[in-house]
This record gives C-alpha cells, sequence and structure tokens, in this order.
C-alpha cells in the first residue's frame, strides 16, 4: 500500500460544523443585536458571499428593510452595513466553541489512517478569522480525537486579494490557491520533515 507523507483537510466545515453553522448564528446574533430577527431563510440565501455583502445583502432583503425602517424610521444604510459587519467577528468568535466538534465520521476516518498509514501528519487549514480560539479548538479536537498527530494551520488574514485571487462562491481560483500553498509551505516543511528549498515556492 502507498505511504502517504501527509494528508490535507480543509477545517471548517469539513472536519468541525464550524463553517456550516457558527457563521449563520454568527448572522442571526448580529441582526438581533439591533433589534431584527432574521428568518433561516433569509440567513441562508447570500451564503457564499463576503460576509459584508452578505449583511448588505441582508439589509436589502423587503422583509428585513421593512423591520429597520419601522424601528429606527429610515432605510438601512451604508453606514448601517459597516456597523452590523463591525460586530460579526466578536459575534462569530463568542459562539465558536459550540461548533468546535469533529463532524460525525472524522475521528473514524482518522482512526483508519492510523491503521494504514502509521502517524502520517494529518494537517488541517482553517480560515484567518477563528485565528484568536484557533489553539484552545485544535487541543480540544486533539483530546477527542486522542492524536497529537493532527496539526491545524491558520491562513494569514489577509493573504488574498478579494478582487483578483477569488473565483466561484468566493472561494480561491488559482491565484488565490497559489498563495495558500506558498503560505503552507514552510510549515508543512516542519510536520513532515521535507527539505525546504527554493524551488518549492516557484
Amino acid at each position: 500500500m502507498k505511504q502517504f507523507e501527509c494528508v490535507i483537510f480543509d477545517w471548517a466545515g469539513t472536519t468541525v460544523d464550524y463553517g456550516c453553522f457558527a457563521p449563520v448564528q454568527a448572522f442571526v446574533e448580529v441582526f438581533k443585536h439591533y433589534g431584527i430577527e432574521p428568518t433561516m431563510e433569509e440567513v441562508r440565501e447570500p451564503m457564499g458571499m463576503l460576509k459584508i455583502d452578505h449583511i448588505r445583502t441582508m439589509l436589502n432583503m423587503p422583509r428585513i428593510k421593512k423591520c429597520w425602517t419601522e424601528k429606527y424610521g429610515k432605510e438601512p444604510t451604508e453606514e448601517n452595513v459597516k456597523e452590523l459587519f463591525g460586530i460579526f467577528e466578536e459575534k462569530l468568535l463568542s459562539i465558536l466553541h459550540m461548533f468546535a466538534d469533529p463532524k460525525p465520521g472524522v475521528p473514524e476516518v482518522i482512526s483508519r489512517l492510523r491503521t494504514n498509514y502509521g502517524d502520517v501528519p494529518i494537517l488541517c487549514i482553517s480560515p484567518a478569522i477563528a485565528q484568536r480560539q484557533i489553539v484552545q479548538y485544535m487541543e480540544r479536537m486533539r483530546k477527542d480525537l486522542n492524536d497529537k498527530k493532527v496539526y491545524i494551520a491558520v491562513l494569514p488574514e489577509g493573504l488574498c486579494d478579494s478582487t483578483t485571487d477569488l473565483g466561484a462562491v468566493w472561494h480561491p481560483n488559482y491565484k488565490g490557491q497559489m498563495k495558500m500553498a506558498m503560505s503552507l509551505i514552510p510549515y508543512m516543511s516542519t510536520i513532515t520533515g521535507w527539505p525546504l528549498k527554493k524551488e518549492s515556492f516557484y
């Protein structure tokens, strides 16, 4: 059987629930903070957009715009968009611990990898927004999985340019993927023992 040298997983929404459910709840909390209770359908409809565009889209939805206008006496403005966006990360990080459990099947996959490939490093890639509390959740996941060879790499904030490096549904395009790969090479060299060469960056 071929011996893998490293296994790489996405983190948010793939190995833990965070990427699927935490942002949804965070949007709910942001709007509730301003006295507006969105429906799940309203929150989910713009999923995939940049967070500020998501908020802008929700504020322009007929029912939400009507609720906002009734509550504040005028339609939401771009300043309101920025205000809501300003507390999004705070709301997200405050509930992140509720969505950091390994998804069903992940422990079994890790166990099978260990059975077939020994102590091969398993690297999970995390978005920058989770950076402040990522160590806490990494240790929690390692404890749950009973595996210290599971690693998490946090992508640098601002790594990708939203105007040139993103493609379908705001996911990185080829240029964005290249930037991500180049940022991960040094860490992968550390956990795998691969030699770090100049050619690795070209």
